[in-house]
């Protein structure tokens, strides 16, 4: 940790006066996109992930829909023929 007149806890030195070069941000650029990139990439497989489970449940649904229209049919029956009493 730093103190007020510019030396570390450890007793070195450091400059006040700082300047920033386009390779000095070039890093600080590189290293959070670095720090970042594993983040996105599992954000992102988990999202491929639930979206391929929500497709596979909505085919199964329609799949379900489906074999319950055409065993009615083979019944005689649909499901938009039931009468009301």
């Amino acid at each position: 940790m730093r103190d007020s007149v510019g030396q570390s806890d450890h007793g070195k030195t450091w400059s006040t006066d700082v300047r920033y070069t386009s390779v000095d941000a070039t890093q600080l650029f590189l290293c959070a996109f670095v720090v970042s990139l594993p983040t996105a990439t599992t954000l992102k497989i988990t999202y491929e992930v639930k979206r391929k489970a929500l497709q596979r449940e909505m085919q199964e649904f329609i799949d379900m829909l489906t074999r319950t229209e055409e065993d009615a049919e083979q019944h005689g029956t649909t499901a938009h023929n039931y009468d009301a009493d």
